[in-house]
């Protein structure tokens, strides 16, 4: 894990250390119309960013600023905050200093993160129809979801 926080340049490194081997891995499963969903964050909008998922010939999905109800993993983030906050509800009074609680930080999010189940993800991927007929329902707004 690198230290710091995110930025652009990070970000370009995260694709290239982990972003090729995910969709070699897809097509070795069959799946050879894979589409890359990122948010509206400036980090990802960065021209070094956009020039790497071009070259890496991956298709990027458009993301209105007004739907995260497309982007499933929100949903993954608020289950990962609840087991999170369920199995660790002490973690916020974690004694020692910045590295220290840092270290913890990341051990937590570990495990809270082996509690998402499977089940979780293929139910949010079977939602995608009926999420993307609500949004253009709602003209590109919020959809209740």
């Amino acid at each position: 894990m690198t230290e710091g926080q995110n930025n652009s340049e990070r970000y370009v490194e995260i694709l290239e250390e982990f972003l090729l081997q995910v969709k070699a891995d897809m097509e070795a499963a069959g799946v050879s119309n894979s589409v890359f969903m990122q948010d509206n964050s400036p980090i990802h909008n960065y021209y070094r960013a956009l020039i790497w998922l071009q070259e890496a010939v991956w298709e990027i999905a458009d993301q209105l600023a007004c739907s995260p109800d497309l982007n499933p993993i929100e949903h993954v983030w608020y289950y990962l905050k609840k087991v999170l906050h369920q199995k660790f509800p002490n973690l916020a009074s974690f004694p020692g200093g910045p590295a220290a609680v840092k270290k913890r930080i990341v051990e937590c999010l570990e495990e809270a993160w082996k509690e998402i189940l499977t089940s979780l993800l293929d139910s949010l991927t079977r939602s995608m129809p009926r999420r993307v007929a609500a949004v253009i329902k709602a003209e590109g707004w919020y959809a209740k979801y």
